[in-house]
């Protein structure tokens, strides 16, 4: 089975949104959890556990949460007061005095930060794989073996195809996951163990 990043999310009584991200325990090679980002232009990410998807596909990922119920899990994004160097100064018209305030301008507020699990690697397409000897595209999704919830590929789409082009061929690259050396999350890349050649034997698989 395959779970795409941004398939659709389906609750039982309503289409809520699409995957933006891929939460990964590296050591287990599972997802642990997808980000969900509800439908409109300004929708809210949330972090739903894995354990909530009772079925998926190249493009659909079924819930077993109601829409009241999704609006209930943990926001992928939260906001933390940024702290300032203990140089920098707040006048005394700020809201909050040191250790918190905005960057760069110092008055009080807040940044965004995302909830990724401790020692968890969030992936969200567009992240780019690289081989050994340079790029070879980019993360379309995920392949995973039903019986075991393991990841078995990470699903790419080459980097010479458009985005429209790989739609209307329906063919990816398999990368096992084994072969998969490290996800750089700081860089948005994922780096490979193969070189471009040993990519480019790769068997294809069907997205249809």
């Amino acid at each position: 089975m395959e779970l795409a990043l941004n398939a659709q999310v389906n609750c039982t009584d309503c289409p809520m949104g699409q995957v933006t991200r891929l939460i990964i325990n590296p050591v287990s090679q599972k997802i642990t959890h997808i980000v969900a980002t509800e439908k409109g232009d300004k929708g809210e990410e949330y972090l739903i556990p894995a354990d909530l998807i009772t079925d998926c596909n190249e493009k659909e990922v079924q819930l077993s949460l109601t829409e009241i119920e999704f609006f209930l899990q943990k926001p992928f994004i939260e906001y933390e007061l940024v702290p300032l160097e203990e140089d920098d100064s707040v006048g005394t018209s700020g809201i909050v005095a040191w250790p918190y305030a905005t960057s760069p301008d110092h008055r009080a507020g807040y940044e965004p930060v995302e909830q990724i699990p401790h020692g968890e690697l969030a992936v969200k397409r567009g992240y780019e794989v690289k081989a050994t000897d340079g790029r070879v595209g980019t993360v379309s999704g995920f392949i995973i073996n039903p019986d075991s919830d393991a990841i078995t590929h990470l699903v790419v789409h080459e980097k010479h195809l458009s985005w429209k082009e790989v739609l209307h061929s329906k063919k990816y690259d398999a990368v096992p996951v084994s072969e998969i050396d490290r996800v750089d999350a700081d860089n948005n890349t994922v780096y490979l163990k193969l070189d471009k050649k040993a990519v480019k034997g790769l068997t294809a698989v069907s997205a249809s």
